[in-house]
């Protein structure tokens, strides 16, 4: 029974899927079956990757749209858009259907589609092309600007008018060139048993201050796993003895807390800023050590400070045994009573927290970007900066392609300054898709663990057009614009949209607009 099944293809165990849902149907799918084709999409595009094979089963693309073709069109519409919108809340979703080549599965089927369904679809393809697009399917869709217009066949009758392509494909290139909000490498987290495990190291120079900065987004402040007392935790510094410090979310807002021995009571501060989930951040927490006063914790989003609090320094006689990022130590858990967010943040020696462990850990259930540890507490200015280079944290480059401001090596290089970092991990430094290189140094006994967690890797707009020829590739399909068709956005305004490089690394271009209008290109 087992070699018959593994003899039938994944397209015929789709046909016979399909076929099934037509006859329980009767040729005409229902609502109820396609909310349960949703939940099934989103169910696929959560599935831990270790055991991904069970989605592979099915293709979701091939039954979804070989039922939606039995529907009407105005029904069709209608299903796409809840598709769609689909898509854009759930960036696991989009992850599938780039890992599913749903882009160039919906160009294919473009032609053979009527108007208000082939809208629909470079919707789609626009959606998913926000997150990530790829050279081949960025072909395709300069491939449909050479084609100015579509005449839509149904029943014999010819739609004379046709659908022009230029105006869609353009608008849909404009918004997918816009700025970026996520990183075009990130970490990606279940919730479930995830984290980064860092090694133990030899010396802790965070003496005195320090600044934790990263691009992070939470896919849910929910337990994915149902439990419990869930406080996903972002750090956790901790040595054998019990001394450290951690910073955790308590629903959607996050507590900072320094642990002064096992034996000792613990000091918690809220930090006053409501966070959402499915919403990419700049996270900074600086930690500023004070000697005849209480120390400062400060908490910095999108480059700006949002809430100071006084928090004990964590005292570290010793460099932390336990250190994780994105999940904890279990042994770290205590059980908290913490006041509402109504009420003062400061809750130092709260006689409300118990040392009860709940031998739980607490992973992160979302996605990281380049994770900073500066030997250091910044302010807002050298963070401001930071933000400034964006969440793929890409460097500023002078003239010698030197570093004016980004990382180099275990510097910082900011404006007014240079910063000391002590780690910075950086997605796009995985390796065999388990460690994690500490690219302050590269080397081996720095590196940090993955544990049910894997890299995303996507490419914008901007960079698939370079991958493919950049400018030259460009400029001579705007050719099309002689065939009396309205512009949507010129040229210039186009190639420059939000990434104004284009202009300084291709000055040479400028003058071979002209003659490269109304010339084919090959692609």
């Amino acid at each position: 029974m087992e070699a018959g099944e593994d003899a039938l293809s994944n397209e015929t165990k789709d046909e016979i899927f399909t076929s099934l849902l037509l006859t329980i149907e009767e040729d005409k799918p229902s609502g109820e079956l396609f909310s349960f084709l949703y939940d099934l999409l989103v169910e696929f595009s959560f599935i831990d990757q270790s055991t991904k094979k069970l989605s592979e089963r099915l293709d979701f693309f091939d039954v979804f749209f070989s039922l939606l073709f039995h529907c009407d069109v105005s029904l069709q519409v209608v299903l796409l858009k809840k598709l769609n919108g689909l898509v854009h809340v759930y960036s696991r979703v989009k992850g599938y259907c780039c890992q599913h080549n749903w882009q160039h599965r919906l160009i294919n089927i473009l032609p053979q589609q009527n108007p208000f369904v082939l809208q629909e679809m470079l919707h789609l393809i626009e959606t998913i092309g926000t997150f990530s697009i790829f050279p081949r399917e960025t072909r395709q869709l300069l491939r449909l600007l050479q084609t100015p217009c579509l005449s839509y066949h149904k029943s014999q009758t010819s739609n004379k008018s046709g659908f022009h392509y230029w105006p869609a494909i353009v608008q849909a290139l404009e918004r997918m060139a816009k700025h970026r909000s996520s990183p075009q490498s990130f970490l990606d987290f279940n919730g479930c048993s995830s984290g980064l495990h860092l090694p133990s190291f030899s010396t802790w120079p965070l003496t005195s201050g320090y600044t934790f900065a990263l691009w992070l987004r939470i896919e849910s402040f929910s337990d994915p796993t149902s439990r419990e007392n869930y406080r996903p935790c972002i750090y956790s510094f901790l040595t054998n003895e019990g001394f450290g410090v951690e910073v955790f979310f308590l629903q959607n807002t996050l507590i900072a807390q320094t642990r002064q021995g096992k034996s000792s009571s613990k000091t918690f501060v809220r930090l006053n800023y409501t966070f959402k989930d499915k919403v990419w951040y700049f996270i900074a927490i600086t930690h500023l050590y004070h000697f005849f006063t209480t120390s400062e914790i400060t908490l910095y989003v999108d480059g700006k400070q949002v809430d100071s609090q006084q928090l004990v320094y964590p005292k570290f006689e010793k460099a932390p045994e336990y250190c994780f990022i994105g999940t904890n130590s279990i042994s770290s858990n205590t059980t908290l009573s913490l006041p509402s967010q109504d009420s003062n943040a400061r809750i130092e020696n709260s006689p409300t927290v118990s040392g009860a462990a709940t031998e739980r850990s607490q992973p992160i259930f979302g996605q990281m970007g380049q994770i900073l540890l500066f030997q250091e507490a910044l302010g807002q200015t050298e963070l401001a900066q930071i933000y400034g280079l964006g969440p793929s944290v890409k460097p500023e480059l002078k003239a010698d392609t030197s570093v004016e401001v980004g990382q180099n090596g275990a510097s910082f290089i900011l404006k007014s300054k240079t910063v000391k970092l002590f780690l910075a991990y950086d997605p796009r430094a995985v390796v065999d898709g388990y460690f994690c290189l500490d690219t302050c140094t590269c080397s081996a006994d720095r590196s940090a663990t993955l544990k049910s967690a894997y890299v995303v890797s996507t490419m914008s707009l901007f960079d698939s057009l370079y991958c493919i020829g950049g400018l030259n590739i460009i400029l001579p399909l705007f050719h099309r614009l002689t065939f009396g068709l309205k512009p949507i956005l010129g040229v210039n305004q186009f190639l420059t949209l939000n990434n104004p490089s284009y202009n300084n690394n291709n000055n040479n271009n400028n003058g071979s607009v002209a003659p490269l209008l109304g010339l084919l290109v090959t692609l």
